[in-house]
């Protein structure tokens, strides 16, 4: 069982079922066990706010109901770090509907992948970073001024 916390300090717990799964593909055309062999389809979880919301509806439909949360309620408590969490409680439980005997790897390449998309993000932060801003905007009133295209700008093709 895969657990997230929402923003309303309510506890989610994600246990797939066949059914759950039905459900899904039925309403949103995905098939969530793909997910672990197709990186499109997380891919278009994690690029699509909406389609992650939906798709955390239907798995969390009964217990929202037994705890009397309705859609909207649900919705208003997922925010950045909430969706985040519910993502990899999503991953988990879907890695979970498989047999035993697959889970570790899946489990496994999951950690790799999250470990990657941490250290993507740290070097992306760390560039970003290390850009002098005032540096550049120097450079780009200096041009200005001189009537010159700054040298980024002259090896950019015309579009």
């Amino acid at each position: 069982m895969s657990r997230f916390i929402d923003a309303a300090d309510r506890a989610w717990d994600l246990t797939l079922t066949s059914g759950d799964m039905r459900r899904v593909k039925s309403a949103l055309g995905l098939y969530l066990p793909d997910m672990v062999k197709d990186q499109t389809v997380l891919a278009k979880l994690t690029n699509d706010m909406e389609l992650l919301a939906e798709t955390l509806l239907l798995c969390t439909q009964r217990q929202r109901e037994s705890q009397g949360v309705d859609n909207d309620a649900f919705l208003d408590a997922l925010n950045g770090d909430t969706i985040e969490a519910a993502t990899n409680a999503l991953v988990l439980a879907v890695i979970d509907f498989f047999p035993p005997a697959q889970r570790r790897p899946l489990k496994a390449g999951w950690a790799a992948t999250q470990r990657g998309m941490n250290a993507a993000s740290d070097e992306a932060t760390a560039k970003i970073e290390a850009i002098d801003v005032e540096a550049v905007a120097r450079a780009a009133v200096q041009s200005a001024a001189s009537g010159k295209l700054p040298a980024s700008a002259e090896l950019t093709p015309d579009r």
